[in-house]
């Protein structure tokens, strides 16, 4: 009888590990995205109405995201007169980490770094000045078949002064 009742809580007790083991999720994998977004606030009176995005992320198998993007052009402004040049270029780096839920629900926060570079010249001298502000990022994306990703990200920004955000759409791959 004891070893009856030894074999069946053995075989009970290797029955579900084997089943929790086969439940875990893999959710490891490298995460490639592009995105439109529209930039509102203050900074609109200076900007382009429509951003352009690409990002990059890596999920760890526990689910843990760590990842950047980039906006190669948030502001790019110049004009002219009587031989004097004003140029307004920026763009934005951010980073962010997140966490990637069972049902597929990726939530990111961060850091935006919005790089300004000004530049005025005539026909015998130029100056310029650069700086950078930090602004944050909050994110909600979710994969469709664990590979199409589909997401909308909030991102602050500072230009000289002029604040402003932009909310904006992505679409991805992850594998």
């Amino acid at each position: 009888m004891k070893k009856t009742l030894a074999l069946s809580v053995l075989l009970a007790l290797s029955t579900s590990a084997i089943a929790s083991e086969s439940t875990t999720q893999d959710k490891s994998g490298h995460t490639l995205s592009i995105g439109m977004s529209k930039v509102s606030g203050d900074i609109s009176n200076i900007s382009d109405d429509t951003v352009f995005s690409v990002s990059y992320d890596y999920t760890t198998n526990q689910g843990v995201i760590i990842g950047g993007y980039f906006m190669p052009e948030l502001v790019s402004s110049s004009m002219s007169y009587m031989d004097v040049n004003l140029s307004l270029d920026t763009s934005v780096l951010g980073m962010y980490l997140g966490y990637q839920f069972d049902n597929n629900i990726r939530l990111t926060s961060g850091l935006s770094f919005t790089t300004v570079e000004a530049k005025l010249s005539d026909n015998y001298a130029s100056v310029s000045d650069e700086e950078t502000n930090t602004g944050f990022m909050f994110g909600i994306d979710y994969l469709f078949s664990e590979k199409v990703l589909i997401g909308t990200r909030f991102v602050t920004h500072d230009v000289a002064g002029v604040e402003g955000s932009s909310m904006g759409i992505s679409a991805g791959y992850k594998f």
